[in-house]
């Protein structure tokens, strides 16, 4: 279901699970490539966030961007069309966040710095 949704990291993440407590499992190996495949084709997906006030540049349009360089703590990054802003996925609070791109050397898993953020769960 993961991978139906485009949520192809997360799908990758629960068949290497299943390929470490059984390397033999063919279904495992199987799905990982899989996965990696459909993620490689799959078409760039595209956020419009609106409605923040006190932050209004980050009220923009923003484009997936899952090469090596621009994988954020394990996970595809959302960039703005003027590469000001970044979204991407803190696990540390297990929340999107949006920060300036000018932090995102800064973000590691110790430190999530964000102008925005998804509710707290």
């Amino acid at each position: 279901v993961k991978s139906e949704l485009g949520w192809y990291r997360d799908a990758a993440e629960d068949f290497q699970k299943a390929f470490k407590l059984d390397p033999s499992d063919k279904v495992a190996k199987w799905g990982l490539q899989w996965v990696k495949q459909q993620e490689s084709q799959a078409p760039l997906r595209v956020l419009l966030l609106n409605g923040f006030q006190r932050m209004s540049a980050m009220n923009t349009t923003y484009v997936e961007r899952r090469t090596p360089e621009n994988i954020i703590l394990g996970r595809e990054s959302y960039w703005s069309l003027d590469n000001q802003h970044v979204i991407y996925w803190s696990s540390q609070e297990r929340r999107w966040k949006g920060c300036r791109a000018v932090d995102v050397p800064r973000i590691s898993l110790q430190a999530s710095p964000g102008c925005i953020g998804a509710p707290e769960r």
